[in-house]
């Protein structure tokens, strides 16, 4: 709410902001101060000194956005405020969907949804993560998430238990209500897929369907409320499996994951999302890994855990793709090696984290680690209330 945004909101920004407000402010500066005697106009309000950066700090990230998008005047007089926002407030971090048993299963799928709020997680691992009132409609394991204007999508996976079908479901969460919407499902049913958000469109790609691997990627249109093909991936991405997904200026990149041969995979590729007829195919990872997690930061992409097979215990490396140079680098391990992991990052303080996933001897695990981009060191962050391991995650600015 109001009162987290503007407590996470660093305290000079905020003074500079609220600082210049009051009546004399809109009179000094615009209808009154050249002598003419009436009210301030829309214009004389927009332009007030601060009065923009308030307003946005007030409403949200989300609400700015969409306010931004309706009006060019408000575009011109918000758009550093939406800057500013993403780059100094704090996200909150949910969790959906995994499992929490041990082992190759059968296991009961989670349809409990945790939430890290801002002011839980400072520079410590103190804090503790809250249970919302609304579960997920469909409870599921090996689901994928991506978030898009305050909405987060929760897509395929499979039911648990003795039944392990993937599933098509798509589903729509409001972080502003807190109340679920069930949306038209996928084209194809897909379980431990990829997705992202990308050029406001919500991706996915791969998956297992019984014993295959679907050959095909689609997208979610929000606003047409229907999917749609995208161009087929690679042979080895289209037979990609437990990979990872992010969307990153408009594109979709895919990493790692496993082929129809159960070989972990290295090979990296993306696509653009409105104009590109043909995936472009990136420079290999330096660690095949299959059961991974990603995210995206200020134009790189970050890689971690999963594991190659014939390996005997989960990876705890971590690499970066630079999008604008095609570079990889390897850089500091994280502590708890693990699979079947969740990953977001945080524009705010340069941050990653890595969320549950099964450590070794295939045992959930409820830690979380968060990497600093900029010391380039890793620390704890509160614990989940569950370990679940086959889940997803998502970082959302509210």
């Amino acid at each position: 709410g109001t009162s987290s945004r503007l407590k996470d909101f660093p305290r000079p920004a905020l003074d500079l902001a609220l600082g210049p407000l009051s009546l004399g402010t809109l009179g000094g500066g615009g209808a009154m101060a050249s002598g003419v005697d009436r009210p301030p106009s829309l214009d004389d309000v927009l332009n007030a000194p601060g009065l923009a950066v308030a307003v946005g700090l007030f409403s949200g990230a989300r609400a700015s956005c969409r306010a931004c998008a309706a009006s060019k005047a408000l575009a011109e007089v918000l758009g550093e405020c939406v800057r500013s926002l993403r780059a100094n407030c704090r996200p909150h971090i949910y969790v959906f969907g995994g499992h929490g048993g041990r082992g190759q299963g059968p296991h009961d799928a989670i349809s409990e949804v945790h939430v890290l709020r801002p002011a839980e997680y400072p520079q410590s691992g103190a804090g503790h993560w809250e249970a919302l009132p609304a579960p997920m409609p469909t409870a599921r394991i090996g689901c994928a998430a991506a978030a898009w204007d305050g909405q987060v999508y929760v897509l395929g996976g499979h039911g648990g238990g003795a039944d392990e079908a993937a599933l098509a479901a798509a589903e729509r969460f409001d972080t502003a209500t807190g109340e679920w919407e069930v949306l038209p499902p996928m084209r194809q049913e897909r379980s431990f897929l990829q997705a992202a958000a990308a050029a406001g469109l919500i991706c996915a790609a791969g998956g297992l369907f019984g014993a295959e691997a679907p050959a095909s990627a689609e997208a979610f249109d929000p606003a047409a409320r229907a999917w749609r093909p995208l161009p087929t991936p690679s042979t080895a991405a289209g037979a990609r499996r437990h990979g990872a997904a992010a969307g990153a200026a408009g594109a979709l990149y895919l990493f790692g994951g496993e082929d129809a041969g159960y070989r972990s995979l290295a090979s990296a590729e993306r696509l653009d999302v409105l104009g590109g007829q043909a995936w472009e195919m990136l420079p290999c990872m330096p660690s095949a890994r299959t059961a991974c997690a990603a995210a995206p930061l200020e134009g790189r992409i970050y890689v971690l855990g999963g594991y190659a097979h014939g390996m005997q215990r989960p990876l705890d490396t971590l690499e970066c793709f630079c999008t604008a140079t095609g570079l990889w680098s390897t850089l500091a391990s994280f502590e708890h090696p693990r699979v079947e992991l969740a990953a977001v990052a945080c524009a705010c303080g340069g941050e990653v984290l890595v969320l549950g996933g099964a450590t070794h001897a295939m045992r959930c695990s409820a830690s979380v680690e968060c990497f600093d981009v900029v010391a380039g060191k890793w620390r704890s962050a509160p614990k989940m209330s569950l370990a679940r391991r086959g889940g997803c995650a998502v970082a959302v600015l509210c």
